[in-house]
């Protein structure tokens, strides 16, 4: 980001008439093309942070690690609908803390009591989620009181869910991606959490955790 900041200033900035110049000239022509312009205002060519250590859970070891996993990377911020019928940010509706987001599924099924517990002690909050035009019929066969169910207003939840084919996700505080996985592999992700923070509370994002295990099959 530095560097970037450097290069914009340089840009913006030039020491002579000449790169001012060449500078205006540029700009008119990219301003002249919908894309190029888009891309520039809307800053794309900002580098996007992706965590590789910490309170993250990725599949395979680091030299090896598939570029398009979701896991160390920023969740999206949609719009969603909620059982009274508001229509909020995703983040609004998740709370403030740890959350296991994921689409059409209890997850804690596919837990043991040990693993169970282990998110109640962290007050990681359920929540899944179904189409908008699905929530009330979802609501009404709603089994656990304490799983949250919202709509995906827009389906980009489903297209996030189905570009990235895992459909439970645990979100960090930040609400970066700290695992992603399939349902009958959700008990290994939480053992591995289980066993960095063997004291069975989860430290804030910033702790860093020494302990990595690279080999859990995700």
């Amino acid at each position: 980001m530095i560097a970037i900041s450097v290069l914009v200033g340089r840009i913006f900035a030039p020491r002579s008439k000449v790169l001012a110049a060449l500078r205006d000239a540029v700009s008119l022509l990219l301003n002249a093309i919908p894309s190029a312009k888009s891309y520039i205002t809307q800053m794309r060519f900002k580098p996007m942070p992706r965590y590789e250590r910490g309170v993250v859970l990725h599949a395979e070891p680091e030299k090896t690690a598939d570029k398009n996993s979701p896991v160390g990377r920023l969740f999206i911020q949609p719009r969603v609908g909620t059982a009274d019928g508001e229509t909020r940010m995703l983040d609004d509706a998740i709370g403030d803390w740890f959350a296991v987001l994921t689409w059409a599924i209890d997850p804690r099924s596919y837990l043991d009591e040990a693993a169970r517990a282990f998110w109640q002690r962290n007050n990681a909050r359920f929540l899944t989620i179904v189409p908008q035009n699905q929530l009330k019929e979802a609501q009404r066969h709603k089994r656990a009181s304490d799983l949250v169910i919202l709509g995906d207003i827009d389906q980009s939840l489903k297209d996030w869910f189905g570009r990235h084919r895992k459909s439970v996700v645990v979100l960090r505080p930040d609400r970066f991606v700290a695992a992603a996985a399939i349902p009958v592999d959700f008990q290994l992700v939480s053992r591995h959490f289980m066993t960095i923070f063997p004291g069975g509370r989860m430290e804030a994002p910033s702790a860093q955790p020494q302990t990595r295990n690279n080999n859990v099959a995700v």
